[in-house]
């Protein structure tokens, strides 16, 4: 697929032959004015051509369901899982090899190429796909990448990192550290519609049902915020996920209409 910078330099090329008589006419005539008016038709002619392939540099935005993933197959073959819940940005221009993880979790199954790598931005992180296929976590202080297959290079805040498959790392404002790595069929579960949860904190999982309910799930009283929680359950059934919270773990759940709020059973 030809690149921006080819096109244009296509397109000026193309001008310049039409024209070619003429400049060189007025190159040995000496007629300045003439010369000043071709130079500016060809300066427009660029600018056309530059304008309209800036015209595709917009992104499009996608965001999945509340109890559904979506697959998102890219031009040229590449695919992005996206969890219920999340949001990620695409380049219009097909030939941009990259997405904006704005919300959520998301698989990158990436055809890689190396003259013209994938690159996932999210937050203040950079990652730069040196494989194949890895998970970004977009959460509301940190970004969480996993690599299942090949390798990627991350960049936040200036300082990079490379992270080989099996490998993962959480990028804070306190920088990049190593991660416990997750099982590819827990972490990523949501693609079969369901939620995996082993020794999770009862904060993380209030966070993560958020992404699949109208309303956020918040925990209320710190002193069960450590509460561990383990299982799988129904992405597609988040109110019978709070039920078996609550009959599992000494919580109340509350509903008001605008939140869901967990707090310590008296």
């Amino acid at each position: 697929m030809a690149r921006p910078d080819d096109i244009i330099a296509s397109k000026i090329g193309v001008l310049r032959s039409v024209y070619a008589g003429e400049i060189n006419a007025l190159k040995r005539r000496g007629r300045r004015r003439r010369a000043l008016r071709l130079g500016g038709l060809l300066a427009i002619g660029g600018c056309v051509a530059v304008a309209a392939l800036l015209g595709q540099f917009g992104w499009r935005e996608v965001a999945a369901g509340k109890t559904a993933p979506t697959i998102l197959a890219l031009g040229d073959g590449s695919r992005i899982h996206l969890d219920a819940g999340g949001v990620v940005e695409i380049p219009l221009a097909p030939w941009r090899r990259e997405a904006r993880l704005l919300k959520g979790d998301a698989v990158f199954d990436v055809i890689h190429d190396d003259a013209h790598p994938f690159v996932v931005r999210s937050g203040t992180a950079t990652v730069t796909d040196l494989g194949t296929r890895f998970l970004v976590r977009a959460g509301r202080e940190s970004i969480g990448v996993a690599v299942f297959e090949g390798r990627v290079e991350i960049v936040s805040a200036m300082l990079p990192a490379m992270l080989d498959a099996g490998h993962a790392a959480e990028i804070s404002k306190d920088g990049i550290v190593p991660a416990a790595m997750p099982d590819e069929a827990e972490a990523t579960a949501w693609r079969n519609g369901r939620i995996v949860f082993r020794n999770t904190p009862l904060s993380v999982v209030a966070e993560r049902l958020s992404r699949y309910r109208p309303e956020p799930v918040r925990v209320a009283t710190p002193t069960i915020a450590d509460l561990k929680v383990s299982g799988s359950f129904r992405i597609d059934d988040p109110e019978g996920v709070l039920q078996t919270l609550e009959r599992a773990l000494p919580i109340r759940v509350r509903r008001d209409g605008a939140a869901v709020t967990l707090t310590a059973r008296p």
